[in-house]
């Protein structure tokens, strides 16, 4: 891999932590090691396909869309919002980078964009109304599901005391 910088190959490293293949130690020297997982590779049988990382201008023009999606469904539903939708995408988006680096993972693992879009559509309060949501099932709900309502809630009671 001499080839190859050394961003890119942490960022395969993370990869395959995240995915449990391999596991890293905490501290100032953190010693990689084989993760949970590591069992189910066979010798050569294994393949790992790794992703690139979207460069900052690609990612921050992703987000642009999201966000403009965002506005255009708002316009189309005539439900009352307390505060701006793209306002609780990125909030959610911060949350979801949060939480993927917590646990050493994608943050496309976490939540698609699509289902934090849908979160700040339907702004679910219950279990049963955040697994309404396009993208999040029982296991993503009981994972994350808690934080992330607990996250909308707060930045809609922030913004109906600055409309009150």
């Amino acid at each position: 891999m001499s080839s190859e910088s050394v961003g890119r190959i942490k960022d395969i490293i993370g990869q395959l932590c995240g995915r449990g293949y391999l596991a890293t130690s905490q501290g100032q020297y953190p010693v990689v090691g084989l993760g949970p997982r590591a069992g189910e590779v066979e010798d050569e049988a294994f393949a790992f396909t790794v992703k690139r990382r979207a460069s900052k201008r690609k990612a921050s023009a992703r987000a642009r869309r999201a966000v403009d999606l965002l506005r255009e469904e708002a316009e189309l539903d005539q439900r009352p919002r307390v505060g701006d939708d793209a306002e609780l995408f990125e909030r959610l988006r911060a949350l979801r980078k949060e939480i993927s680096t917590e646990l050493e993972m994608a943050p496309y693992m976490v939540f698609s964009d699509k289902a934090l879009r849908g979160l700040c559509r339907l702004r679910p309060q219950t279990r049963e109304e955040l697994i309404q949501v396009n993208g999040i099932g029982e296991k993503k709900a009981d994972a994350f599901g808690e934080q992330f309502m607990a996250a909308i809630e707060e930045f809609e009671s922030e913004h109906a005391r600055d409309g009150a």
